[in-house]
């Protein structure tokens, strides 16, 4: 081969493209009506309106591109507002937007906080603190449901209860007077002992209705079960087999009175098997959907978690405590963690064991993407990659505040998907919130927080309930 193909250097062969040098006017070879004249200026023209085109096309494609950012964007900020303890930004420490004075009795709904100001309910703004929505008198009107993110709050009157998914609930006995059962009392001093088993009682329809239209959404009857100790239906000198009590959230319903002790999913069907199970019993929505029964007392505290589908059926026991998320991000991939003794187990939605890893963890912080944060009764918080197991880093933090539990009682994560913000409680100095990346666990602030504030997270922003006042933070 010639030196043209030599290998440290690469020699293009040019080919002049008709525009180097202009043509000679007049006769001969490139005049008068010769085709290649004719041609050239429009080969010109062409060249000119080719790059036109391709410009176009690519102007086109940057918009098309930049249009599916945004929208990403948006996606991930909506998706951020709506999830459990998520929060648009947490790149730098709180710092107080507003404050409304003489605020109580506060709740979050998905978009405002709801609480007393003055006489009247109302919902307040979390981004401008702005009052945007006035419910009623507080003397005669109950908000709720208190607990969870309810879409719009239910505001009603009288003997109803705010429910789930926008009703508002009843509850009666039905079905004919009981007959007596064999117990009996002894009372001294006006204290009583009561003895036998309340065998007979009636049951308990519960119905829910569609707070703006005021139709019946759905009916279900609660059967009565015996009552082996009578003391449990006692009033007094008296038994009491008829009252009935409901206390609703966003997503379950708790069904209490003689005989009748049921929970309830938003969809009216009773969790049955939850009834099965001696001692204090609470079922709780899973913030990927479905729900869970725990108890702290009873048969559970030997390492049973029962399970439910989001309708309230059965789907399946898991073997351990069910660690579920505290604060995610938003993403819609459901992570089912499981403590084991002292492994770490990721189970997926038909109970196969995706991963098993020697880890100890008493609470999942967050759930993000690609990672999640523990934290173990250290202190410790923990970033695993949900895909694997692998431990990606460990950063001492301190223990999560007070009513941090496997319940999830208070808020104490939160995160943007990049970050997480963990309330943790410190002897010196009291509460601060520590914020780590969620990638490399690397601290990247803390903030102390002021005595007495309970923040929360409201369609995406920090809000913190301040002793009377309701504090918007940024």
């Amino acid at each position: 081969m010639d030196g043209h193909g030599s290998a440290d250097r690469v020699v293009f062969e040019l080919e002049d493209d008709g525009e180097s040098a202009p043509r000679a006017s007049g006769d001969g070879p490139g005049s008068g009506d010769d085709p290649a004249v004719r041609s050239g200026p429009v080969r010109r023209w062409w060249r000119r309106r080719r790059w036109w085109v391709v410009a176009a096309l690519v102007l086109g494609l940057v918009v098309v591109v930049a249009a599916d950012e945004v929208g990403e964007r948006r996606e991930r900020v909506e998706r951020l507002a709506a999830a459990p303890g998520g929060v648009l930004s947490l790149a730098d420490p709180p710092s107080e937007r507003w404050r409304v004075a003489g605020v109580s009795g506060t709740w979050p709904s998905a978009k405002l906080v709801v609480g007393t100001l003055g006489a009247d309910v109302v919902g307040v703004e979390p981004g401008s603190g702005q009052v945007t929505e006035d419910f009623g008198p507080a003397a005669t009107t109950r908000c709720g449901p208190e607990v969870g993110r309810p879409t719009s709050p239910v505001c009603v009157s009288g003997d109803r209860v705010p429910g789930p998914a926008g009703t508002y609930l009843t509850a009666v006995r039905v079905g004919p007077e009981p007959a007596d059962s064999p117990v009996s009392s002894a009372c001294e001093d006006g204290e009583c002992q009561w003895f036998g088993a309340v065998t007979h009682g009636r049951d308990v329809r519960v119905q829910a209705t569609d707070v703006v239209t005021g139709e019946v959404r759905w009916r279900r009857t609660v059967r009565f079960r015996t009552v082996s100790r009578a003391e449990h239906c006692a009033d007094g000198d008296e038994l009491d087999v008829e009252s009935v009590t409901l206390t609703a959230t966003e997503h379950t319903i708790l069904v209490k009175g003689c005989g009748i002790d049921a929970w309830m999913a938003a969809n009216g069907r009773v969790i049955e098997r939850a009834r099965t199970v001696r001692g204090d019993v609470e079922v709780l929505p899973r913030p990927d959907g479905g729900y869970r029964a725990l108890a702290r007392q009873g048969a559970m505290h030997t390492g049973l978690t029962l399970m439910f589908a989001p309708d309230g059926s059965g789907l399946r026991d898991a073997s351990g405590a069910v660690l579920d998320p505290v604060a995610t991000d938003g993403s819609p991939d459901a992570v089912t963690l499981v403590q084991r003794g002292a492994r770490l187990l990721r189970v997926g939605p038909e109970g196969r064991i995706i991963w098993d890893v020697e880890q100890s963890a008493e609470l999942f912080l967050v759930r993000t993407v690609r990672e999640g944060v523990l934290v173990d009764k250290d202190g410790v918080a923990i970033g695993v990659d949900l895909a694997s197991g692998r431990t990606l880093w460990r950063t001492d933090v301190g223990v999560p505040g007070a009513g941090a539990w496997n319940g999830y009682a208070n808020e104490v994560s939160f995160t943007d998907g990049r970050r997480v913000m963990i309330m943790v409680d410190d002897p010196s100095s009291g509460r601060r919130a520590v914020a780590l990346d969620v990638r490399s666990g690397e601290e990247r602030w803390t903030w102390y927080v002021p005595d007495g504030w309970e923040v929360r997270a409201v369609d995406g922003r920090l809000v913190a309930e301040a002793e009377g006042d309701l504090v918007g933070l940024s």
